[in-house]
């Protein structure tokens, strides 16, 4: 439901693809998820001309590395090889405008919401930030508490609230 509307805005900023910089970030678990959601956005952003790279545990990360040096418009990960690639300096998170937190639920109960909270506190605050969640209370603990302003959509009940989104304004 993101995918569309992220990818037209991301195409229609400006400017596109730089070296370790992405400009759009999708956060899912596991890594097959992360492998879905690329399988959806991967003609889209071919349509559209942007480039984008899955980043994941269990695989060699040179080819992932290689991809963001030379530069990627979305990048879809897993918190923890993020985490790894940032660590290693390969990836940085400043020039961010739109982020997406998918399966949140999941990441919490995975034990990921330490790493969200940091790769989210590296993302600058002016950009857009959206998470979606099957089960996830809006008044409840984890993500939607640690960040207020987050566009939070919870599949479940199918409703939709936000907070100051810093900025951001909804697709």
């Amino acid at each position: 439901s993101f995918l569309l509307p992220m990818a037209v805005r991301r195409a229609q900023s400006k400017p596109r693809r730089m070296p370790r910089r992405p400009r759009a970030l999708i956060l899912a678990p596991p890594r097959e998820l992360v492998s879905q959601i690329e399988e959806s956005l991967r003609p889209i952003a071919e349509a559209l001309g942007l480039t984008s790279r899955v980043v994941f545990g269990g695989v060699g990360q040179n080819p992932q590395v290689t991809a963001i040096r030379n530069g990627v418009d979305i990048l879809l990960a897993c918190p923890g090889r993020l985490e790894d690639l940032i660590g290693q300096g390969h990836v940085q998170l400043d020039a961010v405008e739109i982020t997406v937190l998918d399966e949140a639920d999941h990441m919490a109960d995975l034990g990921f919401l330490p790493g969200v909270k940091r790769i989210m506190d590296r993302t600058p605050e002016r950009g857009q930030r959206m998470l979606f969640s099957a089960t996830l209370a809006a008044g409840g603990s984890g993500p939607v508490k640690r960040f207020p302003w987050l566009l939070y959509t919870s599949v479940a009940s199918h409703q939709q609230t936000r907070g100051d989104l810093g900025g951001g304004r909804i697709l």
